[in-house]
């Protein structure tokens, strides 16, 4: 072998090397790490900054959050499903009365829980929908290892829109939507072929997992496509899937229903960019696209609540 010859296989070896490295490091801290959101407490601080006094309404509204002891007198209860992994998985659920006009499944995302979607739900009360709160595996006190990204969630959705049905029979007749948040949006996406569903909104979730990943390399100051190429290795050892497995875009590009695409051009985590390419992808149905003027990642119901109301509840009609 000439000396040409090694030096470009030991560059070609210490690329792959480097791109593993930081793929590793990138895959622990995006799927591996505990989220915030299994500690409640922690979380309620976060969200208490954001949306002020949302707290002492989720303690006293919250079959679990009222005290040592579950409040069967709460607003919301907790059910549980056991998922394909064989863990147990849970979520609140509460009933708008018996006018409903339909059932919500609201979906939180990476490093969240159920309690992040709660001023999403109190809207939805308001709207007359019936409301479920998954907490996705590895987040709130759902069992798990890991954050898929919206691999796994997928699957876990349509375990729970049948719950949904199950718990509101009626309700889910008229109306069955999803609202997801970040990776709850690019779940609500995947899901949106789900013969049950009846509208999607999706708020700030990404096209498809591996540009996200190349963006996030890029904030870190890293190269975005030899990272993401690295995370893909790792995550295919790890859990026996690629990031390129999950593509929202390409199920808003085969969906028929309605959809409503919300997000910030502030949007530091998730670029405003695949909200545009989300929306022209989808050629058949109904849809409407949000562009929130100076808002960050799943900040737009914070800063504009009575708008977002307003536009959600003449979205559905």
């Amino acid at each position: 072998m000439n000396t040409t010859a090694l030096i470009v296989i030991l560059v070609l070896v210490a690329i792959l090397a480097f791109s593993i490295v930081i793929g590793f490091y990138a895959n622990k801290k995006m799927v591996f790490r505990d989220p915030l959101g299994k500690d409640s407490e922690a979380y309620l601080k976060k969200m208490e900054k954001s949306c002020p006094g949302i707290t002492g309404w989720i303690r006293e509204n919250v079959c679990d959050q009222t005290g040592a002891e579950p409040n069967p007198a709460a607003t919301y209860q907790k059910t549980a499903l056991t998922n394909k992994d064989g863990h147990r998985v849970t979520a609140y659920h509460t009933t708008a009365g018996k006018e409903s006009n339909g059932v919500v499944l609201l979906l939180h995302g990476q490093n969240g829980c159920a309690l992040q979607m709660m001023p999403y739900s109190k809207m939805y009360l308001e709207m007359g929908y019936d409301v479920l709160i998954p907490n996705w595996e590895h987040h709130g006190d759902s069992e798990g290892d890991a954050t898929q990204m919206g691999f796994q969630e997928k699957e876990d959705c349509a375990m729970w829109i049948e719950k949904a049905m199950e718990l509101y029979p009626e309700a889910s007749k008229k109306h069955l939507v999803l609202h997801g948040v970040s990776m709850g949006a690019a779940t609500a996406m995947l899901c949106s072929q789900n013969e049950h569903v009846t509208e999607v909104i999706e708020d700030c979730g990404y096209s498809t997992l591996h540009s996200e990943i190349v963006d996030q390399f890029y904030h870190m100051h890293m190269p975005g496509v030899l990272g993401a190429f690295g995370f893909g290795i790792v995550n295919a050892v790890r859990l026996v899937w690629f990031p390129s497995m999950v593509k929202p875009i390409k199920s808003v590009s085969q969906s028929t229903i309605p959809m409503f695409f919300i997000h910030g051009s502030s949007d530091s985590t998730v670029p405003y960019w695949m909200a545009r390419s989300l929306h022209a992808s989808k050629i058949t149905g109904r849809k409407e696209l949000w562009k929130v003027e100076g808002v960050g990642h799943a900040k737009t119901i914070y800063i504009f609540p009575e708008e977002y109301h307003k536009r959600v509840a003449e979205f559905l009609g």
